[in-house]
């Protein structure tokens, strides 16, 4: 018995060799044919990435549709991926609109519509129809405020004035949403998702309030700045006045320089 059973162990071994063996040729063979022959799957043309990348789950479409409709106005001229406060996000922009939406969930953070930001210190509009407006803007985005205490403030800066109509949860000493509007026209011209902890500001200047302060300061030296020698009014955003330290700002021409105007404080600078 002992005798009959070396030679059934060797048989055995071979066996269990000559199945790996197998194995391990089955698995190379595509791999040693994918040299030769070109794979119809496509696999290898699957982009590379850099270490921790992960794809954005909201689309450009889908931001800006979003963002139009809470701004009312259509923000899908063009869009960008950017990055705010370590934040993904897409700004959405318009002809007379711009909007951040955060790139993971697709909620609207901040919204600016240019054309309807102050240029004046008049008031016409009162608290309650700013109020209204507000409101309004709110629940055109599906933004609900329920449960939130509101507060309603009359602003003015830099020459211009504008009501800081705000929501703060019962347990906060922050506000949650914030929604400005244009005193003289009542229209809405600004929101901010300020629960989200994106560190944006949000202009408040319009481009003909830019443009009185830059006539009325020293740069000008007595000169009034003339409108048909200035560039089409454009609001600069954050992704693009990153480097200034200003996150909004309007150019203004005259004779000798151009001249900036943060759009939010109304501070003035030049570049030469």
């Amino acid at each position: 018995m002992a005798e009959s059973g070396a030679p059934r162990a060797v048989g055995l071994r071979f066996v269990i060799v000559a199945a790996v063996l197998v194995a391990l040729a089955v698995v190379a063979l595509p791999v040693g044919l994918g040299v030769l022959v070109p794979p119809t799957c496509g696999c290898l043309a699957t982009p590379t990435h850099p270490p921790g990348w992960t794809p954005w789950p909201v689309s450009d479409d889908q931001a800006a549709d979003t963002a139009s409709r809470l701004a009312g106005v259509s923000v899908r001229t063009r869009t960008y991926e950017i990055t705010l406060s370590g934040r993904p996000l897409i700004e959405a922009q318009g002809i007379t609109a711009v909007a951040f939406v955060d790139a993971n969930s697709g909620a609207v953070l901040a919204t600016v519509i240019e054309d309807r930001l102050p240029d004046s210190g008049t008031t016409l509009a009162s608290t309650e129809a700013a109020r209204s407006a507000a409101e309004a803007f709110l629940a055109a985005g599906r933004n609900s405020p329920t449960g939130l205490t509101e507060a309603t403030e009359l602003v003015k800066r830099a020459s211009v004035a504008f009501y800081d109509v705000t929501w703060t949860s019962p347990d906060a000493n922050k506000p949650r949403l914030e929604v400005l509007v244009n005193p003289a026209s009542g229209a809405v011209f600004a929101y901010r998702d300020l629960g989200s902890g994106l560190e944006l500001s949000i202009p408040v200047l319009g481009y003909k309030a830019a443009v009185r302060l830059v006539a009325a300061s020293s740069y000008a030296n007595g000169e009034t700045p003339d409108p048909a020698n200035q560039p089409q009014p454009d609001l600069m955003d954050p992704s693009l006045n990153a480097a200034n330290g200003h996150d909004w700002s309007w150019d203004v021409s005259l004779s000798h320089r151009f001249v900036e105007v943060d759009a939010e404080t109304g501070v003035l600078w030049t570049w030469n």
